[in-house]
């Protein structure tokens, strides 16, 4: 597995870890030492040490999983379209999107935005919302 590959049996020298510490800095927000590499010498190590410095474990546990939000859309993608359990889930997902969407831009802000963005949300592949999440969340 490459992610367990120390850096250095990846080709990486001083110069490509002080590459990589710059990219990280931009990507991030963060400033890793410039023996980041060196201090955390494989890619999981690494990952997991940034993961650490980005997003709290509280916030983490507090949030619904991939996994779980994959069950919820497993079990209302196999209710009716009718089925006043499933149109009460999915009201209260778009409120709470829409919701979310105000707080991001401010209250009063383009209210028509909030539902063109529901609209996408809506028809998004699985590539579409990773491509979300991971270039305007910055939670990949």
């Amino acid at each position: 597995m490459e992610a367990d590959r120390p850096f250095r049996d990846l080709g990486f020298d001083s110069l490509t870890a002080v590459e990589l510490r710059g990219r990280l800095a931009k990507e991030t927000g963060l400033s890793p030492a410039s023996s980041v590499v060196f201090d955390y010498p494989t890619p999981q190590a690494l990952a997991e040490h940034l993961r650490g410095e980005l997003v709290s474990e509280a916030s983490v546990q507090a949030l619904p999983t991939v996994e779980e939000l994959d069950e919820l859309e497993a079990a209302l993608v196999r209710r009716d379209t009718d089925d006043l359990g499933r149109v009460r889930v999915t009201m209260r997902l778009h409120r709470l999107l829409e919701r979310l969407g105000a707080a991001d831009r401010g209250v009063g802000e383009r209210p028509d935005e909030a539902a063109e963005v529901a609209d996408r949300l809506r028809v998004a592949s699985n590539q579409e919302l990773f491509d979300l999440v991971d270039r305007d969340l910055g939670l990949s």
